[in-house]
């Protein structure tokens, strides 16, 4: 608490107004009290998380919240000059599992997680179904460059392609700023709030930080998971906001949906109780062996201004491809 009041001198330098940041801290400040009162602890859970809220670097505009981010994974988007198609390449030597996603070393604890059966730490450190990997290249000359294809439905495709460098310059790039976007519970997560409240903070940021050159938004969730299109079709929220971004591996496994579905990764699925079509279809996609990822997303500031998409009918075809062929699609739900 004693950093708010240091923080508040910082606000006040570059004139933004209280109403952006009396409640910042008192979001986090509340959940504090009520696990105090309820169950007696005082310690602090994920410090770097809620220091951000006492520190007031990030901010509520409308139903999201934001704070600034430095990009840094390993992939780089280009947007053609003609078209104006965004299109993502790996970077190299990226080892990527049989669906598409980035394959990341497990740690210690990790690999100790799958020795505790049932739970959600089986569930969501589970691997690719098939044994099948590969691994990325970049060849470029002085008029091409040739990757790996992002699939902007969150994955890897195993397919190079060519992009001309007359015709495509990049969108972004390692250590460009974006805007993290950070989904609070409740009512509104469509593709028109997140929209308006995008749309508020590229405004916010230019007036308040204009020393950032801001190319867009990034953000990791459970909910950009195309595999949820198995669990709830099409047409949804969830869904209907997928399709606005463009969406990538980042090598992230199940756990967060496990905890928000199951509320904590010591539950044994078999025993949670499930009263949504969600938590029932993926406890069912679960227990017959499929698994989920949590994925990155990134929506760069032109779309905003031109309503344009970033997944194409092929992406998508794709995607349902692939999961075919790894045996998953709605069938585990039967």
């Amino acid at each position: 608490l004693a950093c708010v009041p240091v923080a508040e001198k910082e606000m006040i330098q570059r004139g933004i107004p209280k109403e952006y940041y009396e409640d910042i801290p008192h979001r986090m400040l509340r959940d504090q009290m009520r696990r105090y009162i309820g169950t007696g602890k005082i310690d602090v859970e994920d410090m770097p998380w809620k220091m951000n809220f006492y520190t007031l670097t990030i901010f509520l505009l409308d139903r999201f919240l934001f704070i600034p981010y430095q990009f840094g994974d390993p992939f780089t988007m280009y947007r053609s000059k003609l078209t104006g198609k965004v299109v993502g390449l790996s970077d190299p030597d990226i080892v990527v599992d049989s669906e598409g996603q980035l394959v990341i070393e497990k740690t210690q604890d990790q690999l100790q997680d799958l020795s505790r059966p049932h739970t959600g730490y089986e569930y969501a450190r589970r691997s690719a179904k098939g044994d099948e990997t590969f691994t990325t290249t970049v060849e470029e000359s002085d008029t091409e460059i040739t990757g790996y294809y992002l699939n902007p439905c969150g994955f890897v495709e195993n397919k190079k392609v060519t992009l001309s460098k007359e015709e495509y310059e990049v969108a972004l790039d390692k250590d460009d700023w974006l805007i993290a976007l950070h989904i609070p519970s409740g009512e509104g997560y469509t593709p028109e709030r997140m929209r308006h409240s995008m749309k508020l903070a590229v405004e916010f940021y230019r007036k308040y930080y204009p020393e950032l050159n801001v190319k867009g938004f990034w953000s990791e969730s459970w909910l950009y998971d195309k595999r949820l299109s198995f669990l709830i079709g099409k047409g949804k929220n969830i869904t209907n906001v997928q399709e606005m971004l463009f969406c990538y591996s980042g090598g992230w496994d199940g756990e967060m949906l496990y905890i928000h579905l199951y509320r904590e990764m010591e539950a044994k699925l078999e025993e949670c109780v499930c009263t949504t079509s969600l938590q029932k279809n993926a406890k069912k996609m679960l227990l017959k062996g499929g698994r989920f990822c949590s994925t990155g997303m990134i929506f760069l500031n032109r779309e905003l201004e031109e309503d344009t998409c970033y997944v194409t009918e092929e992406d998508e075809k794709a995607f349902y491809d692939l999961m075919k062929v790894n045996g998953i699609d709605g069938g585990l739900l039967c």
